[in-house]
């Protein structure tokens, strides 16, 4: 059948214990159980917006630095991660991280726009 969200535990601990011990659950259950959960991209990708719904800004910002360690290569991870950086006002990291996402595609048009958009507000 299909296999359960890595976001349910996930969500759990970080409301209970923390982001950094959720971070060591996802390492820990992805050795043990990997067939067990859905560890895909998404799943965390999923799990940092959540977050950053909350106004858990710093937990959102640590699962997308987990999902980028994961899935290196990936655009999307780099693309979230500078979205939340955004939305927590840290606007160079912001930018810093839209260019990663550039490096690995170079045609996601919202990353162009965006750092457009973040450049013209550091200069006003």
């Amino acid at each position: 059948g299909p296999k359960t969200s890595i976001s349910k535990p996930l969500t759990h601990t970080i409301m209970e214990k923390g982001v950094e011990a959720a971070i060591q659950q996802y390492k820990q259950l992805k050795k043990e159980q990997p067939d067990h959960y859905n560890f895909g991209e998404y799943e965390l990708n999923m799990l940092g917006y959540q977050l950053l719904w909350r106004d858990m800004n710093e937990a959102a910002i640590e699962i997308h630095k987990l999902n980028i360690q994961t899935y290196p290569d990936s655009a999307n991870p780099y693309d979230s991660l500078a979205d939340t950086y955004e939305a927590n006002g840290q606007i160079e990291l912001a930018i810093e991280a839209y260019e990663k996402t550039l490096e690995r595609d170079p045609n996601m048009a919202s990353a162009v726009d965006a750092i457009k958009r973040l450049r013209a507000t550091g200069e006003a």
